[in-house]
């Protein structure tokens, strides 16, 4: 068995209550009402995308990442 290496480390303003895999890169619902979109590649994030005004505290989104449902506190 070999260990897994960390190639990039991503931080969220909060807490991430979700985190989905896609296409596009890996979509995290963030406890300050944002999504970010992260490149899987180098860990690159998009600018924060507010999705609520509350937490947020689920999401979904298609294999290929164009569309995105969330969840949130408010």
């Amino acid at each position: 068995v070999r260990p897994i290496s960390l190639v990039w480390q991503a931080r969220a303003a909060g807490p991430v209550a979700q985190a989905v895999n896609t296409t596009r890169g890996i979509y995290a619902a963030c406890g300050d009402g944002n999504v970010l979109l992260i490149a899987s590649a180098d860990g690159k994030a998009a600018p924060a995308m507010k999705a609520h005004t509350g937490a947020v505290l689920g999401l979904s989104a298609t294999a290929d990442g164009t569309k995105l449902a969330t969840i949130g506190a408010d």
